[in-house]
């Protein structure tokens, strides 16, 4: 990993990068992200996917608490998952919250099967 003249690379960074070079093409069943989302965040397995995100927060929470719940779940951190801030926090359903989970998958060398 190249970092520019006179910059310290971060070694979290350079941690993270390695990790995401070592998941490249890995597989992993949706289902199986799927009960790890609901895990994390307490649900029942059938929870209905389109009920605003309200319905889950309490205590002054935010969709932020969410995802950083999300990114902070051993497997989930394991995998090197990174959620941007922006997009969580416009997510408005649990279901739109999921799918930038499975989204990340995607976009970083997993096939979600």
């Amino acid at each position: 990993m190249k970092r520019p003249k006179g910059l310290q690379a971060s070694v979290s960074a350079g941690a993270q990068a390695t990790h995401l070079q070592n998941v490249a093409q890995k597989q992993i069943a949706g289902t199986v992200i799927f009960g790890r989302f609901v895990t994390c965040l307490q649900l029942p397995p059938n929870i209905d996917t389109t009920k605003p995100l309200s319905s889950i927060l309490g205590g002054g929470l935010t969709n932020w608490d969410l995802g950083l719940s999300l990114m902070g779940f051993a497997p989930f951190k394991h995998d090197g998952l990174i959620l941007q801030k922006r997009d969580v926090m416009n997510a408005t359903t649990i279901g739109s919250l999921g799918d930038l989970v499975f989204q990340w998958y995607k976009d970083n060398g997993w096939t979600v099967t």
